[in-house]
């Protein structure tokens, strides 16, 4: 450690404190915060209150698509790299109240995609405060890539919440939110390929995991082996975090073998309240877990990676506190597994400094402390949530909206990340505050993307130099590990 510059001694010196602090209590729970204190999250409140972007306040109707010239797209949004295909504001869906929830105000949360394996239609999944809308992609005016509006899953839930997480495993979607009695939904997506477009139908679940999982934050999905991972469920007494049947918001397991009949699987709860995570079957470097069952937990105070193999006697690998956390938040792996991609969602606030993204090398050890290096971005803006495909890396970065980065540098030397194109949803600024865009999905054919933000859903089209960046996984890992996990995804 002595050849290590003095910064990078005190932080590995931090972070070795903090593993041994936290493997000296038999219960994770006892560090660091009660039960209360996790649920009284400062910034899930600024969240609720987040401020919708004033100039796009005035777009009432959809915009269609306008390509990136000179550093602008439509004279609204600044880009590079990225065209827009088409913007929907929220406020042009439909924003019914439903059951006993009223006087909420409409906001786009999540997004996901799914590919009928059927027909070959490509679909958008978007999450808003008050249902989960559905998008045929289709061929729009020149030939470019359009949406078409097809309806609504309603929330069943008996109170609306922005926090609406959706996943897809073969052809069903599962969606949770954090609204009282909302529960896991189960959707049947073969129902979009008959549904007409210019036609509104409001859709049902097929199936409701409500009395095991009143209320969530996320959900995560492995499709290799059928399993759902409910996190961060949450409960109504005393605003504490607390499940049904795992605790504190630990890791939820569900067999969802058939899609119509969820059932639960097995808890862990070890690392206390887990707000997002990826659940892989392992193929990366460390040759002792390939092949086994790991989930890359974020979960407020720390990263952590654990064996579910078992579902009935799941293990702690490692856990991986690090220098000037402040809300550990979410991330995702490099399709070679060896690259652990982590963002924490109020560093940016508490510390002033550009977004950053912590790069964890697992080539090694899942175990071992390390110290991550830091990547920081060219806004000060919030990282929210980021995904890998062929090399690329897209996040989601709140008031920055789209960036998308090259992974090529992690493999050379000192890992690097390099930004190499961007899409900016929230014209209004980019400072680091809880507005613009939520997620993305960058799965889906031709460089299409969808990206979801408070004010509405985006289809993006990303450039054919931007693409021609990206790796070839079969050539970079040996294993198309890019083209399987797509499909896998839905995507």
């Amino acid at each position: 450690m002595s050849s290590l510059p003095r910064p990078a001694r005190l932080n590995a010196l931090l972070i070795l404190a903090l593993v041994l602090g936290t493997l000296g209590f038999s219960d994770a729970r006892a560090m660091l915060f009660t039960a209360e204190e996790l649920r009284a999250h400062d910034h899930k409140a600024a969240a609720m209150l987040g401020t919708p972007s004033q100039i796009l306040s005035s777009i009432t109707e959809p915009l269609g698509a306008a390509a990136c010239v000179d550093g602008v797209a439509a004279d609204l949004f600044d880009c590079d790299g990225v065209d827009l295909l088409r913007y929907i504001p929220v406020d042009s869906l439909d924003n019914s109240s439903y059951g006993d929830a009223n006087g909420f105000r409409g906001e786009g949360s999540d997004v996901w995609g799914w590919t009928s394996p059927t027909t070959g239609h490509e679909y958008v999944l978007m999450g808003k405060t008050n249902a989960t809308a559905f998008f045929r992609i289709v061929e729009g005016e020149g030939g470019l890539p359009d949406l078409a509006y097809l309806g609504e899953l309603p929330n069943r839930g008996s109170s609306f919440s922005v926090w609406k997480d959706i996943k897809v495993y073969q052809d069903h979607a599962y969606i949770v939110a954090e609204a009282s009695d909302h529960g896991m939904q189960v959707f049947d997506l073969t129902l979009l390929d008959a549904a007409q477009e210019g036609t509104y139908t409001e859709f049902d679940e097929v199936a409701l995991y409500l009395q095991q999982s009143n209320n969530s934050h996320n959900m995560v999905i492995n499709p290799d082996t059928g399993s759902a991972f409910i996190v961060g469920s949450v409960g109504d007494q005393d605003d504490v975090v607390t499940d049904v049947l795992c605790d504190r918001g630990g890791l939820h397991r569900v067999d969802i073998t058939d899609p119509a009949a969820p059932a639960f699987g097995g808890c862990y709860t070890e690392d206390l309240y887990v707000h997002d995570a990826q659940c892989v079957t392992y193929r990366g470097p460390v040759a002792a877990y390939q092949g086994r069952e790991l989930c890359f937990g974020a979960n407020e105070q720390w990263l952590s990676v654990v064996d579910v193999t078992d579902a009935e006697a799941p293990v702690r690998v490692g856990i991986f506190p690090y220098a000037r956390s402040s809300y550990v938040h979410q991330g995702w792996l490099t399709e070679d597994h060896r690259f652990f991609l982590l963002g924490d969602e109020t560093d940016e606030q508490r510390f002033g400094f550009g977004t950053r993204t912590m790069i964890f090398d697992f080539s090694e050890s899942l175990s071992l402390p390390q110290v991550p290096v830091e990547h920081f971005g060219p806004t000060p803006a919030i990282d929210h949530n980021m995904y890998t495909r062929d090399g690329l890396l897209y996040q989601s970065n709140y008031a920055a909206g789209l960036r998308i980065l090259d992974t090529e540098g992690l493999y050379e030397g000192t890992p690097t990340l390099e930004e190499i194109a961007f899409f900016d949803v929230f014209p209004d600024s980019d400072a680091a505050s809880f507005v613009g865009t939520w997620s993305n999905y960058p799965w889906f054919r031709d460089g299409v993307v969808a990206v979801n933000a408070y004010d509405g859903l985006f289809l993006l089209q990303v450039s054919d130099e931007v693409r021609s960046q990206a790796l070839d996984p079969v050539e970079r890992f040996g294993t198309p590990a890019a083209t399987s996990l797509a499909s896998a995804l839905g995507g």
